[in-house]
């Protein structure tokens, strides 16, 4: 962490961190909620692709449509910490295998 980030942020990091050397991340408690109001966003989203399409608007109900394809998995703080820490941790050999072959 760098100096200034505040320590809520540090220890959520941390907490993250010994779940993952354990193991198991554990699901939060807000987790289903989120799921839930991505569910309501995403069926909003296609009421409106059904209207612009009843309406003759094929072309905008088809990018909506795209656009709800394309909306990005719903995810906890705790989850993004842990794939920050997977993804760095999946790039560290290769960083290391540059180095050596210098």
């Amino acid at each position: 962490m760098s100096r200034g980030e505040s320590t809520h942020f540090r220890k959520r990091v941390e907490a993250v961190h010994g779940e993952l050397v354990k193991g198991k991340l554990q699901v939060e408690s807000g987790k289903e909620k989120l799921l839930r109001t991505r569910d309501e966003v995403r069926r909003g989203w296609l009421a409106v692709s059904d209207a612009l399409s009843r309406d003759g608007h094929a072309e905008l109900a088809m990018q909506v449509r795209r656009y709800v394809e394309q909306m990005p998995r719903p995810g906890t703080e705790k989850e993004y910490i842990a794939a920050t820490f997977l993804a760095r941790r999946a790039r560290e050999p290769r960083v290391r295998e540059i180095e050596m072959a210098r």
